[in-house]
This record gives structure tokens, sequence and C-alpha cells, in this order.
């Protein structure tokens, strides 16, 4: 009977769950169970949305060459004072502590900003692109700049819905704050599933989607499109990060790290 229960158990515990109800149902069986409990937005935000992110740059975006050069620049790209370095997320990113995302997702735009480059990105990638990213504002901007501002986006989200305060602006904009990381998230996923089979860039345009649609089928074995529900994060010392002087011809970034 153990050996029977064992799969289950190992399933609920590798992704947080109890076999058994909350107790707070047997004392109050009258009890909201969606709104009666706390939000946990570090869980969510940073090793939900920000792991995916990451392995979706690895996995999806970036061609071994791109990977190899992201690896490189990591190394040497300046982190805020007090801050420790990343493992190499070519080995790790799916064994990182809760606090790594957190930082992972602050330093990724910055990084991006400063050294992407169309030759670092996944030739499947880069046509798929053409189809999810024509119907709309993005279809006119470069292809570096959209991953770009997806990334900076999930960093917007993380820094509103984490920090302990907020400016009176982003407050009144919250909403429209997250909704822009959750739809550029999904963006660059439906063009990860299309890039990963060639086969559907010649089905009909209505299986793309704009930047509001929703992610495509699961078409792919890169752990971002099959992660998707996966929260687990860290509680992180939140920081704003100022993009001062970027230079992409002379590969230099300058930055300017302020503690909120």
């Amino acid at each position: 009977q153990l050996c029977q229960k064992a799969p289950g158990i190992i399933f609920l515990s590798k992704w947080g769950m109890m076999s058994e109800p909350s107790p707070l149902l047997s004392i109050a069986p009258g009890l909201d169970v969606i709104q009666s409990f706390l939000a946990d937005p570090y869980h969510s935000e940073y090793a939900g949305m920000s792991e995916i992110m990451h392995l979706l740059l690895l996995e999806s975006i970036l061609s071994p060459r791109g990977r190899d050069e992201y690896f490189h620049a990591l190394q040497t790209f300046p982190f805020p004072s007090g801050w420790g370095r990343l493992q190499s997320p070519l080995h790790h990113v799916q064994s990182y502590q809760l606090q790594d995302p957190a930082r992972a997702s602050i330093i990724l735009p910055l990084l991006l900003r400063c050294y992407l480059r169309d030759q670092w990105i996944n030739p499947n990638f880069l046509m798929a692109m053409n189809e999810t990213f024509s119907d709309n504002d993005s279809g006119q901007k470069h292809k570096v700049d959209i991953v770009v501002e997806a990334f900076a986006a999930v960093a917007k989200s993380n820094s509103v819905l984490t920090s302990r305060r907020i400016t009176p602006e982003d407050r009144w904009n919250l909403k429209g704050i997250i909704l822009d990381g959750r739809q550029k998230i999904q963006a660059l996923l439906e063009t990860a599933s299309i890039a990963s089979d060639p086969c559907s860039r010649s089905v009909s345009r209505a299986r793309s989607m704009s930047v509001h649609s929703g992610p495509g089928g699961d078409r792919s074995h890169s752990p971002a499109l099959s992660s998707f529900s996966v929260f687990s994060a860290s509680d992180q010392q939140r920081k704003k990060v100022k993009d001062t002087k970027t230079s992409k011809d002379s590969r230099t970034c300058t930055l300017e790290y302020t503690t909120r």
C-alpha cells in the first residue's frame, strides 16, 4: 500500500501540495479557499515567471553560440553591491536557490540590452517572431528590442509586486504593469512553440497570436514551455536598477544601481 501511494506523495511533495484538505476548512467550513489565503508573489513571480523566462532564453531564444556568448557576458557583468554572482545558468538554472531567479530577473534585461545581437538568437525563433509580432506595434520594432522589452516588463512587474514601497504612478497602473509582463511572456512562449515546429509556419494565420493572446499548444520539450505552472522562488532584497547608458556598437554598458 505504501508503494502504491509513493508516486502520489512524491508528486505532491514536488509541487508543494498536500494530500489532505487544509485544517482551516475543518475549523471554518464556510471559508472562501480562494480569497481567504494570502497571496505569495515571491514564489509565483521569482522562480515561477522569472524562471520560465530564463529557461525560455536558454532553451528557445538563444542559439548554441548565443548561449555561450550570454554565459561569458554574465561572468563579467556588474552586479549591485552585496549581490552574489549567479551559478552557471547553462548547468544550474533549474537548481537555483530562491534568491537567484530574483537577481536574474533584474540583471537579464540590462545584460540583454547591452549585449544581445541577432546573431545570438536561434534562426527558427527569429522566423517565428515574424508571425507572432506582425499584427501589432511590435511588428515595426527590431526583434532584439522586442526580446529585451519582454524581459524588462517582467522585471518591472516583479518590482511592483514585491517591493515594500511603490510610487503612486506604479500603484495606479499596477494592473496594466502586471498584464504587460504576462502578455509579453505569452507572446515569447507562443513564438518558441512555433519555432519548435517548422511545419506550423505553413498553417493558417489564425493559429498565430498577437501580443494579447495566450500560449499555444505544447509542441516543444523546452522546460520553459512545459513548466508554465511551476512556482517556487524566494524573498530577495529589492533593488531599483537604472540603465543609465548603453552602447551596442562598443558593447559597453554603464549601470547605476540605487537602493529603493
